[in-house]
């Protein structure tokens, strides 16, 4: 991993909190509504987003993948829903991920299962543990 390539780290002494799974689930509840009003607003510029959006593997296998990686990397390792219930993306070693995790992440979020594997006993998506992250409450970790 180059260190040169993130912007924080998480101390040695940091005691990481995961997020519960309601806040997850709202976490989600946001993105898909934040992820539907961009539709609608290309859709209102005459973006020609409506035949696309009909074609549901379009929607399904790349558009809602990319919308996760790009927002995830942009507002460092939040989402819209991450954003607002204070939770975060970061590495099992507490760093910034880096591109490939948040694709990682994207393209195995798009299993219907993985939600499922929230209410665990880990506390963690399949997808966390493929990509080898966590999603932690920023209030409740001492960051």
């Amino acid at each position: 991993m180059d260190e040169h390539l993130l912007d924080y780290r998480l101390t040695e002494n940091t005691d990481l909190v995961l997020a519960s799974p309601i806040k997850r689930m709202i976490n989600w509840l946001y993105d898909i509504i934040f992820f539907i009003a961009i539709l609608i607003a290309l859709h209102l510029i005459d973006f020609p987003v409506l035949i696309i959006v009909l074609n549901f593997w379009w929607y399904f296998l790349i558009a809602l993948p990319l919308y996760f990686v790009i927002i995830e990397v942009i507002m460092n390792g939040k989402s819209i829903g991450k954003h607002f219930t204070h939770t975060r993306v970061v590495t099992e070693h507490g760093y910034k991920p880096e591109i490939s995790v948040y694709l990682i992440r994207a393209i195995a979020r798009m299993v219907p299962i993985s939600a499922i594997s929230l209410f665990s006993a880990k506390k963690r998506t399949y997808y966390d543990i493929f990509s080898k992250t966590f999603v932690i409450d920023e209030k409740l970790s001492s960051l």
